[in-house]
């Protein structure tokens, strides 16, 4: 439950394997497979400390894949795309899917407040970056407005869900 929780971000709190001192991995190399196009990397190299959390990594991750090079390569940065306009905005970490080559494995959203070296990282661990299919951010409606009161109401599956939650855990009180 408590992994569960760190699905859409660890909001700043530090687990307490971070506490203690890491060290430095100092070329993750990650296939950038969130964003393409011209003078977007393909494959970007990020350093971080090994008490950094999946979620931290995903924010970097996410910062580096939107930078652009104007000069061939030779400087990254936020530029305005193309005919002009606003510099594209980092992607959220929520919206990116990583894999680890090493264990062929997804690292997945309930790992977001592992450390790096809980996850046994080393220095130049291949990782892919993917962007995740938007329908896996759709979100059932739990409110809506009744038609005979005009007033939010809970909705006929979400009365269903509490009713099943509530028949699951709920005990009798002995009687006395």
């Amino acid at each position: 439950m408590i992994r569960a929780s760190e699905k859409n971000g660890t909001h700043g709190l530090r687990p307490h394997a971070s506490l203690s001192k890491g060290s430095y991995l100092g070329s993750l190399q990650v296939t950038n497979n969130v964003t393409s196009g011209d003078g977007v990397r393909s494959r970007i190299e990020i350093g971080l400390d090994s008490r950094a959390t999946i979620w931290d990594l995903k924010k970097r991750i996410g910062e580096e894949v939107v930078k652009t090079s104007v000069d061939g390569g030779k400087t990254w940065g936020y530029h305005a795309k193309p005919g002009g306009g606003e510099p594209s905005k980092p992607v959220h970490p929520a919206t990116i899917r990583l894999f680890q080559m090493a264990t062929a494995s997804d690292l997945r959203d309930a790992t977001h407040g592992s450390t790096l070296s809980e996850l046994k990282f080393k220095p130049n661990e291949n990782l892919g970056a993917f962007k995740k299919s938007p329908h896996m951010f759709r979100k059932a409606r739990v409110v809506e407005d009744s038609p005979a009161t005009q007033r939010p109401e809970l909705t006929h599956r979400a009365k269903q869900v509490a009713a099943e939650v509530f028949e699951e855990y709920s005990v009798l009180a002995p009687e006395g």
